[in-house]
């Protein structure tokens, strides 16, 4: 599963790619995100990204396999 969670004019950002954990391993996830990157830039957007937290060390290389690169971190921050 893989969604596009945000547009611009120019881009699109990818977001919640997710494989059960029964289907792991079978590189489901990064021919969806690969598919869904390749939607992106042939229909008139000229950048696609993604949103992957920083732990998931198993997500990040994947995505770097498929070309993409770390612009910048985002921190979540819960003041209680």
């Amino acid at each position: 599963m893989a969604a596009i969670i945000r547009k611009t004019k120019h881009s699109a950002i990818i977001g919640f790619v997710y494989t059960p954990q029964e289907h792991r391993g079978n590189r489901y996830g990064k021919k969806c995100a690969h598919c869904l990157s390749d939607y992106i830039l042939k229909n008139n957007f000229r950048q696609s990204g993604l949103l992957v937290f920083n732990g998931n060390k198993i997500a990040r290389k994947i995505y770097e396999e498929l070309g993409y690169k770390t612009l910048s971190e985002l921190s979540d921050i819960d003041f209680e």
